[in-house]
């Protein structure tokens, strides 16, 4: 009979046992199928397809790394298109193992181990990040070497290239959850899936019912909200595990499903490009200010979305039969932003259109003299939009694909804005597909995309100031389009 120190060598030789006995770790069994193929072999490359919130980085990443620095005595190196996913995931998950390893030093980009830097993390910009990355030799000994590159469909295919060809790793693990049908990550779950051993793993398969963490209710709540099914139905598909094709919108394929969007036509976005600007947003930036109320008119959301220079949220939605009552919430929002960034009520733009008519009438007798805004009038910059609606989303989305703005964490809004439509019309303009187009496609009303979305353009009205000199006031223009101070926003001069 073995010993109990050979049950133990045994348990911590293999990489799912050992995350359970050493770590502590419950793994789900497509968790330990990943962990216990990638280091059966040398020179073993994984491509991991999974959905949002399954454990691949806290669980399935996690115990990689601290089984290759143990167990292997490699080197490891993890990259991300996602700096906020090295920072909020992989490292804390890590530091929480830091009582077990008592002399090694955990720190926020690498983990030392005798002084050394066993274990890098580090967002990959380009493909010279992996350059002098080798399997190494320390005094005549092989070093062996894992390379996990995370959120894969997001890094660029030469930095994919490079983690594989340019490094030669013992141990190469590709993961992330599915964005776009395209790119060197997709074609590892297609025509290049003979050279990966590939793994799959989703929400559905993590329910409390089967065992995991999910509720089964909640995940039908998000495919019913996004694609335009009943509870019910959706409750169907969470117990069935498959869509049978009902499911259309790319987040909730994405995040829930672990599938590959479809390309859908006449979008404004595509998944990734709205997934690089979430994740890889620009510094803070100072300037104007810009507050839109997208009015419900006693039906379904109200919503106050605000841009600070180049940072855009909602402030707060909600739903309140009673019109009144939303003015009143309205107008006590307004003034804790007066409070906080110094808002101001020409900064405030109103949708005037239809139901929310007499709402921006209403606000304004009170005294908060906000702006009324018609989306259905012409474009206010840029005459290519057939109005001033397809504007605001077409410039938004522009500012997104070049990753100008940082976004909120909104689930409804990124649906929103990546299921909604343009599309020329015979005057060569652009124009957004209308609000009863969507719903006979079974999508929601866009509210909170039609808030920020409108949030991001500048307000409708520019109050002008008093000038010297037209060289006087040209000069406080261009500060102002600098975002810097020049008091009032410029309007016009007049000698």
């Amino acid at each position: 009979m073995a010993t109990d120190a050979e049950l133990v060598a045994r348990a911590l030789a293999k990489p799912s046992s050992y995350a359970r006995v050493r770590l502590g770790m419950a793994l789900h069994p497509k968790q330990a199928a990943v962990l216990d193929d990638l280091f059966h072999k040398a020179k073993s490359r994984l491509a991991f397809f999974c959905s949002n919130e399954v454990g691949k980085t806290s669980r399935v990443a996690t115990a990689a790394v601290l089984f290759a620095l143990e167990i292997k005595r490699a080197r490891v190196q993890v990259t991300s298109a996602s700096d906020r996913q090295l920072k909020e995931q992989l490292v804390p998950n890590l530091k929480r193992q830091e009582h077990l390893f008592p002399r090694w030093e955990f720190l926020d980009r690498s983990i030392k181990i005798d002084g050394i830097n066993d274990a890098l993390f580090y967002t990959g910009r380009d493909q010279g990040t992996f350059q002098g990355f080798h399997e190494e030799t320390e005094d005549g000994q092989s070093k062996p070497q894992l390379i996990i590159v995370d959120e894969s469909a997001a890094v660029r295919d030469d930095i994919l290239g490079a983690a594989e060809d340019r490094c030669n790793p013992t141990w190469l693990l590709f993961m992330g959850s599915p964005l776009d049908p395209s790119g060197l990550f997709y074609q590892m779950s297609r025509e290049r899936s003979g050279f990966y051993s590939c793994h799959r793993l989703n929400k559905l398969e993590c329910t409390k019912q089967k065992g995991g963490w999910h509720d089964a209710e909640d995940i039908a709540r998000t495919i019913a909200k996004n694609n335009g099914l009943d509870l019910e139905s959706s409750l169907q598909i969470v117990r069935s595990g498959k869509h049978n094709g009902l499911v259309k919108d790319p987040l909730t394929l994405s995040s829930v499903f672990g599938e590959f969007s479809t390309f859908v036509e006449y979008a404004l976005l595509t998944l990734s490009e709205y997934q690089k600007c979430a994740d890889n947003p620009p510094p803070v930036q100072s300037g104007s200010r810009h507050a839109f109320c997208d009015f419900a008119g006693g039906r379904a959301k109200n919503v106050l979305a605000v841009r600070n220079g180049n940072k855009v949220w909602i402030e707060h939605k909600w739903i309140e039969p009673n019109e009144m009552a939303a003015v009143g919430e309205f107008i006590r929002l307004f003034k804790k932003l007066q409070r906080e960034i110094g808002l101001r009520p020409e900064e405030v733009d109103g949708d005037g259109d239809g139901l929310g008519g007499p709402m921006v009438r209403r606000i304004q007798e009170l005294g908060v003299n906000i702006n009324d805004f018609h989306g259905g009038a012409a474009p206010r910059f840029i005459d290519t939009y057939a109005d001033a609606w397809s504007e605001a989303w077409g410039e938004t989305a522009g500012k997104i694909k070049g990753s100008e703005i940082i976004l909120p964490r909104d689930g409804e809004f990124q649906s929103q804005i990546l299921g909604r439509k343009i599309k020329p019309i015979s005057n060569g303009r652009m124009k957004l597909e209308t609000k009863e187009d969507m719903r006979r496609r079974g999508l929601p009303s866009p509210d909170e995309a039609d808030a920020l979305c409108c949030a991001c353009m500048p307000p409708m009205m520019l109050q002008s100031f008093s000038a010297r000199s037209e060289r006087d006031w040209v000069q406080q223009l261009e500060d102002y389009n600098q975002g810097q101070d020049a008091g009032e926003i410029p309007g016009g001069f007049c000698p």
